[in-house]
């Protein structure tokens, strides 16, 4: 029986805009739907799949269940599954289906670069989930990816799971004018830290687009010094929405309007952008 509700879970999760985005497009397209932050711990989720389950038609995972909340479902989509993360849990009668739609968020968040990355060189920072999907999205762009991270030994174990032949850089070893783009999956320059970089400015120069997963702050350091070298920058924040428009489509089983999906872009960049 549908409840007209929805979730996200993780933890921590009272900062999470994601209240914000789908509310505001519950309102835009005049139906009685309601989505909520819910504080679920790792040590929680298994007793909390039952409740879940019974007063939600859908929910979003985020850190740190993504990969543990596989355990709980009964089909997994084979994006998800070779992602090995899951996302976006669609509830049908009881029956729990995972999907990832951290990819097509990128993807959207990507814009007009994302049809000019075939045969692209592209430098990723980082090894972790993000780093994964991101690879992964270019690769399916037509671009070559370079992995750049401190462990290489986790670069390494990355690069096995890709399908495409992928480099590996140490961090140190990075030269911005040999990558059409740039995007950092990694935390640093994340609010409170914002003063830090994952790269020096010189690293930077020579990169036509730099894409830096954290929206908090609006603007890091990295996206600040990209674009006073010329860069178009993209931050986080398009990649937050678009994924959230992803877990809708699939909730309701449809598309969504285009034009109803950029109003509430809009509305809601208007109500979370940081003034620089």
């Amino acid at each position: 029986m549908s409840t007209g509700r929805y979730a996200v879970i993780g933890d921590p999760i009272e900062h999470s805009w994601s209240p914000l985005i789908h509310n505001t497009l519950f309102r835009a397209m005049g139906v009685r739907r309601y989505y909520e932050a819910v504080h679920v711990t790792a040590t929680e989720l298994e007793d909390a799949m039952p409740w879940l389950t019974r007063d939600y038609d859908g929910f979003n995972v985020t850190i740190p269940h993504k990969e543990a909340v596989m355990a709980h479902l009964d089909a997994v989509h084979p994006k998800a599954e070779a992602l090995g993360a899951v996302n976006t849990v669609k509830n049908t009668g009881g029956l729990l289906q995972g999907y990832n739609t951290d990819g097509y968020g990128f993807r959207m968040g990507l814009g007009h670069a994302a049809d000019q990355l075939q045969g692209q060189e592209v430098l990723v920072l980082g090894a972790g989930g993000s780093a994964r999907v991101v690879a992964r999205e270019i690769i399916e762009c037509g671009g070559r990816v370079t992995l750049a991270n401190r462990n290489i030994d986790r670069a390494r174990r990355l690069t096995a799971e890709l399908t495409a032949d992928v480099k590996i850089r140490g961090i140190d070893d990075v030269t911005g004018r040999r990558y059409f783009a740039l995007v950092n999956t990694t935390p640093v320059g994340m609010s409170p830290h914002t003063d830090a970089m994952p790269l020096t400015r010189e690293q930077l120069q020579g990169v036509a687009v730099v894409y830096d997963l954290i929206y908090n702050p609006w603007r890091t350091r990295l996206l600040a010094e990209a674009q006073d070298l010329g860069a178009q920058i993209i931050n986080g924040w398009p990649m937050l929405f678009y994924q959230a428009m992803g877990s809708q489509e699939i909730w309701l089983g449809r598309s969504l309007d285009g034009s109803l999906v950029q109003r509430v872009y809009e509305e809601v960049t208007n109500e979370v952008a940081k003034p620089e």
